[in-house]
């Protein structure tokens, strides 16, 4: 498994702050933000928090779902 240094992990936990505070402004759960990409909502937790890194695909869905453009979340 692959170990992010320090840099990534700061950019990876700014996507998953981004992507938590875009969520919350919608007043969405992250199970309601879960169930319309679809994942399970620990995985998306663990995006939200930088515990994992979120793929281009996911990333794309959470942005349309949420109503922004993906670039915002970057």
């Amino acid at each position: 498994m692959y170990k992010y240094n320090k840099t990534e992990q700061a950019y990876i936990e700014a996507i998953g702050e981004r992507i938590t505070k875009a969520r919350k402004a919608l007043n969405m759960t992250q199970e309601q933000l879960a169930d319309a990409i679809p994942m399970d909502r620990s995985g998306l937790s663990f995006i939200e928090t930088g515990r994992n890194a979120c793929n281009v695909v996911t990333l794309m869905k959470i942005a349309a779902v949420l109503g922004v453009d993906a670039k915002q979340l970057l």
